[in-house]
């Protein structure tokens, strides 16, 4: 579509190889989406719900970056990112769920339950609660037993979790600034440890 940015995507290593005059994408590791993730969203719904057919004519712009040098990724990620969002304000916030503070509470909550059959659900990424619900959408079965796992009422993000963690801590006035500026501080913390 011309109306988006397409899809931004990190990799290790990608091959192509020549067909008909053509070139294929033949072998890529390390694939990560860094922005694109409603586009994507979109075309996993359409796909779940049409079928490949309706995709047939979709032609999305995809940008590959190949990162080698681990000590580069973030920091490159975190760049293409901020510079080809233009449809939704980045928060400070958003650049940090790839750390591994983030990543490790992301599994925690996905394995730790806190009854015998409900888990909290931890939204590293913004949006991935309701993102996760529509790629199941084709699946009653599954979108009820996530429902029944993750309920809506247990899903917290980076933004909350640093607001109940500053006034557990003993923090009000950290706790009752902004949702940014509280998280902001409490990244600088949480990630420290």
């Amino acid at each position: 579509s011309s109306f988006n940015n397409g899809i931004s995507v990190t990799a290790n290593f990608i091959s192509f190889e020549k067909r008909n005059n053509n070139l294929f994408l033949s072998k890529i590791s390390g694939f990560q989406i860094v922005n694109g993730g409603q586009t994507s969203s979109s075309i996993s719904y359409l796909y779940a719900n049409s079928g490949v057919d309706k995709l047939k004519n979709v032609f999305v712009p995809t940008k590959f970056n190949v990162i080698q040098d681990k000590e580069k990724e973030r920091d490159l990620i975190e760049r293409v990112t901020l510079y080809s969002n233009t449809q939704n304000k980045m928060q400070d916030a958003d650049f940090s769920s790839r750390h591994p503070f983030f990543i490790n509470l992301e599994t925690l909550a996905q394995t730790t339950p806190y009854s015998s059959t409900r888990f909290w659900f931890f939204e590293r990424l913004r949006g991935s609660y309701n993102s996760t619900k529509k790629s199941l959408s084709n699946d009653q079965n599954n979108l009820k037993r996530f429902k029944l796992r993750y309920s809506q009422s247990n899903k917290f993000t980076k933004e909350e979790l640093a607001k109940v963690y500053m006034a557990y801590k003993g923090f009000p006035n950290i706790s009752s600034l902004g949702r940014q500026k509280c998280t902001n501080i409490f990244i600088n913390q949480a990630t420290t440890l």
